[in-house]
């Protein structure tokens, strides 16, 4: 459950730009989604569902969906997305952020 989490604020850590008054730049590689099953990474945004907006946990989805695929033709692929101040306590508080 815990490594769920944790790959939740991996991919996570992507929110709409728009919606974000201070976003923090996080980089999301392949070699970080692919520690994860899709399993996993559904389990985990539905932990933090009541945490984050609606939006939000959508968008993460996308953008997790999005370099998965990626991911399969380029091991290489990585995506800059935007974190929310919340999201970024979060990915903290689950060990994600070194």
């Amino acid at each position: 459950m815990h490594k769920s989490i944790s790959l939740v604020f991996i991919i996570l850590g992507a929110v709409s730009a728009p919606s974000i008054a201070l976003a923090h730049n996080i980089v999301i590689n392949c070699h970080k989604i692919q520690k994860y099953s899709h399993s996993q990474v559904h389990f985990g945004l539905s932990m933090i569902g009541n945490r984050v907006a609606h939006s939000e946990k959508n968008y993460l989805h996308e953008k997790y969906h999005h370099l998965s695929q990626s991911c399969q033709s380029n091991h290489a692929a990585k995506i800059h997305v935007k974190a929310s101040p919340q999201l970024v306590s979060m990915m903290s508080e689950y060990g994600f952020l070194d």
